[in-house]
């Protein structure tokens, strides 16, 4: 007995897949009336996890400093479906994720700190000190300089301190 030709085993090929694509409007007839099935089984599941993914978020809320933490509830419904035994498996699970974001900025190696600014000397006025040096050496007329949450704009002969969350 010979092997088949390339010619018969792509004309099988289209075939199978011929008559698999013809049974997708199947599948999705039957997924439709599976799934409903499939979550109403994990009720009870899915209600836990929604009051501890809800408990979760509300406890960051009340930490000392607060967190922001944003409860995410997963129904994942997974479809099997093996070509070859013509038989689809579906699955329904229900997860909890919770998620906390902080940001920090980092240091950049390749920018130097500035002269008499170390964190420990970031007065309100030295930042204010720096920017009228800073504009005089510049020549611009005017300068922003930022420390930590105070903001300083200097402008002609005028100093505009603002801070984080209010003005002085």
């Amino acid at each position: 007995m010979s092997s088949p030709s390339q010619s018969q085993i792509a004309e099988a090929t289209r075939e199978k897949a011929g008559a698999a694509i013809n049974r997708i409007d199947q599948i999705a007839q039957h997924l439709a009336g599976v799934v409903p099935a499939l979550v109403r089984d994990l009720h009870d599941k899915i209600t836990q996890a929604i009051t501890a993914v809800i408990e979760d978020s509300q406890d960051a809320a009340m930490e000392d400093p607060p967190r922001t933490v944003k409860p995410v509830l997963t129904i994942p419904i997974s479809v099997k479906w093996n070509l070859d035994g013509l038989t689809v498996e579906v699955t329904a699970s229900v997860s909890t994720k919770t998620t906390a974001e902080a940001s920090i900025d980092l240091e950049d190696p390749n920018q130097p700190g500035l002269p008499g600014l170390d964190d420990s000397a970031a007065t309100p006025d030295a930042v204010s000190n720096f920017a009228r040096h800073l504009a005089q050496v510049s020549g611009a007329d005017s300068v922003t300089v930022s420390a930590g949450d105070d903001r300083f704009v200097l402008a002609g002969k005028s100093t505009h301190h603002t801070r984080k969350g209010g003005s002085r």
